[in-house]
């Protein structure tokens, strides 16, 4: 179902929910190399369908990553032409930014997931995007605290990544420039080791995912995957109802059993046009 468009049309944004509101942070206003970042948030309604302002980022903010923590949305890393190890924090009911510990290593392009009160940080650039990171870092909010965990497996960049029961999921993404990747790894806490899911069905970058219950949601992406929902539901990957705007750049999020797919940029004019779609599911 298309829904109303965004007040600014942006792409390679970063997306968090708080109270059932989606924030979509950052991201490119053009479509194209060398476009420009903003610092704009803003904040979408699932249940009103009603876009509005959150309070400005202190930087502009293109390919980073983020989640949330007790209603405080952290962002990590970001910017294609130059990745940083910046990382920030938005206090949701005081409207305050801040900055907090800096990445060990700059990041673009990567993702991030909270499982319990703890952020999972993984995948990425830190120089070139056809020279994706292996590195993947645990950041403890209440002590303001990186530390490193076991290699990606299979380093990527413009991923997606969830939690999942229990665990940071990884999937898909560029190996190099041009080739995407089906692999689906994921980060088990407790057993301080990955391992791998299903695979995609097709191979897939710069696109998002989400979980609705026990099933993963992925949409979007560059070239012909532009319009491609996959769902895996535990035991394989299905196609989903095609999106009607083809995208990449996307931010994909979920309130209750209702996907939304926010944002993102066309491979023709007049890219970024600040489309919004929900899909609910049964």
């Amino acid at each position: 179902v298309r829904l109303a468009d965004a007040p600014d049309g942006r792409s390679h944004v970063a997306k968090a929910v708080v109270d059932g509101q989606i924030y979509v942070i950052g991201g490119l206003l053009g479509g194209a190399a060398g476009s420009s970042a903003t610092p704009t948030v803003q904040r979408f309604d699932p249940g009103s369908r009603l876009w509005s302002t959150a309070d400005t980022a202190p930087q502009p903010l293109d390919h980073a990553a983020a989640t949330a923590v007790a209603g405080v949305i952290y962002v990590f890393g970001g910017n294609f032409e130059h990745p940083t190890v910046a990382a920030l924090r938005y206090e949701v009911a005081s409207h305050r930014w801040t900055a907090v510990r800096a990445m060990p290593e700059p990041r673009a392009a990567g993702g991030a997931v909270t499982i319990g009160s703890v952020i999972y940080v993984a995948g990425g650039y830190g120089t070139r995007p056809d020279e994706p990171l292996a590195s993947a870092y645990r950041y403890d909010p209440s002590v303001d605290t990186w530390e490193p965990l076991p290699p990606l497996p299979t380093p990527r960049q413009h991923v997606a990544m969830v939690a999942y029961r229990g665990q940071a999921c990884v999937i898909g993404g560029g190996k190099s420039a041009g080739a995407a990747s089906t692999a689906v790894e994921c980060y088990d806490p407790g057993a301080n080791r990955w391992s791998a899911l299903p695979p995609l069905p097709t191979p897939t970058s710069d696109f998002d995912a989400t979980t609705v219950g026990d099933l993963i949601v992925c949409a979007g992406g560059g070239s012909l995957q532009g319009q491609i929902v996959s769902i895996f539901d535990g035991t394989t990957w299905k196609r989903g109802p095609e999106l009607a705007v083809n995208r990449y750049g996307v931010a994909v999020a979920s309130v209750g059993r209702t996907v939304l797919v926010l944002q993102g940029a066309s491979v023709v004019p007049p890219y970024p046009a600040g489309a919004a779609e929900a899909l609910t599911l049964p």
